[in-house]
């Protein structure tokens, strides 16, 4: 029983820590000196900001390939920023088509309670 809840905290531990990495990597790679940084972590810091884009991007599709009559969830998705984009992928990249197809009305909802 330890074992589980140890590898749960584990899986969560490395979760949140990739996500602070991409974070903070965006930061460097928006700041005037990125170019004087050493070449392997520009590298580095390109590979973690690219594949958070792709997947950012990925999820995108996800939503415009959903079978709803209205395609609120995908319009709202598409007119949030940048930042919130990727924190709603955060939150809900995981979720199974069927979930997802209950969130259609609610991107709107969610950017209001995000931004308080």
């Amino acid at each position: 029983m330890v074992f589980f809840f140890l590898t749960r905290f584990g899986a969560g531990a490395t979760m949140y820590a990739r996500r602070q990495v991409i974070n903070v990597a965006y930061k460097v790679m928006n700041d005037a000196n990125f170019h004087t940084l050493p070449s392997e972590i520009r590298t580095v810091i390109t590979h973690l900001t690219s594949e958070a884009k792709i997947a950012v991007a990925t999820f995108k599709s996800k939503l415009r390939d959903l079978d709803l009559e209205k395609k609120n969830l995908f319009n709202g998705f598409v007119t949030l920023n940048s930042d919130l984009q990727k924190a709603f992928h955060a939150e809900f990249s995981k979720m199974s088509t069927v979930n997802l197809t209950l969130l259609n009305n609610a991107v709107a909802r969610w950017s209001s309670m995000y931004n308080r």
